[in-house]
């Protein structure tokens, strides 16, 4: 296979911290989920950026085909140039960090595989996900390669755990905070209708519910409203002369008023009326969605 041109990014030297995104292990899942007939695992290209402070930051993934067997091991880099460049037409800010295999951890392949992906990217993160649950959860592990200084071979290398870390965007927060919602929903479902629900052991925070969510949002609310009664009271009492005037704090006032929009009372009613038509609409949409899937499951049961 011709030579890629190294992105050159030296990881070893500079970082010990993956952060991964929740994105990246939902599209390692699906590759894994269909995976060709006999391909035990599946091994796909990582891509992401270099933090200021070292880290290396997982955003994305596409996967690569590949084969393996006791004697020879290949991957598609033909593909891998074609995916690369349709990524780069969506984000040329992101470029390849590194490659994803499932699994436990290394293999005896790991190194030959790693050494296909130093042609694209210089001391490449190797991340592993357990999709099979071997350790009773999802394990999820990263390396880096560090070649021997005693050889020149690039197969004598071996490879150095790195930290990992699950890095949650606003967007990615929302959907998984769905996701362990509907879990528990089921299982919950499931109980009630006197079926046992397989014990799952997921390493994700636990989700709030969607009342517990308004209910907190109603207390941040009645919380800043209170706030904005104590300082309209005080400013009413430093024009009146019954308080001292405190000019850091007026001008952390008039920076604040500064800041508040200023939207004319109807538009702003309609503005809101009709983001909450969009969240009901949104909301009845995900529910017919969930009732659906629900009956489909039913059926699947029923004729089995």
């Amino acid at each position: 296979l011709p030579p890629m041109e190294a992105s050159g990014i030296h990881l070893a030297s500079q970082t010990k911290r993956a952060l991964v995104h929740p994105s990246v292990l939902f599209s390692i899942v699906n590759h894994y989920e269909r995976r060709p007939l006999g391909h035990a695992r599946v091994l796909g290209t990582l891509m992401g950026d270099v933090r200021p402070d070292g880290a290396v930051e997982i955003q994305a993934a596409f996967p690569v085909p590949h084969s393996e067997s006791s004697d020879r091991v290949a991957v598609d880099m033909e593909y891998l140039r074609t995916m690369l460049k349709l990524a780069h037409c969506v984000n040329r800010n992101r470029t390849i960090v590194g490659w994803y295999c499932t699994g436990a951890g290394v293999s005896e392949y790991s190194l030959l595989f790693n050494s296909f992906f130093k042609r694209v990217v210089t001391d490449p993160v190797h991340l592993c996900v357990d999709t099979e649950l071997l350790s009773g959860r999802m394990a999820i592990k990263a390396f880096v390669g560090v070649q021997l200084d005693s050889s020149e071979n690039e197969l004598d290398s071996y490879f150095e755990e790195l930290d990992v870390a699950i890095k949650r965007e606003t967007g990615e927060k929302v959907a998984v905070d769905t996701l362990i919602t509907g879990m528990h929903e089921r299982t919950n479902a499931a109980l009630e209708a006197g079926r046992e629900e397989p014990e799952r052991n997921v390493d994700v925070p636990s989700a709030s519910s969607s009342k517990r969510d308004i209910g907190a949002l109603r207390s941040a609310l009645v919380s800043l409203v209170d706030v904005i009664e104590k300082c309209e009271q005080y400013v009413q009492d430093v024009t009146d002369g019954k308080a001292k005037p405190n000019r850091e704090f007026g001008r952390f006032l008039a920076d604040t008023i500064a800041n508040v929009p200023k939207l004319d009372i109807t538009a702003f009613e309609k503005l809101f009326s009709e983001g909450t038509q969009d969240l009901l609409m949104v909301s009845y949409l995900t529910s017919l969605a969930k009732t659906q899937i629900a009956l489909s499951e039913r059926v699947q049961a029923f004729m089995v």
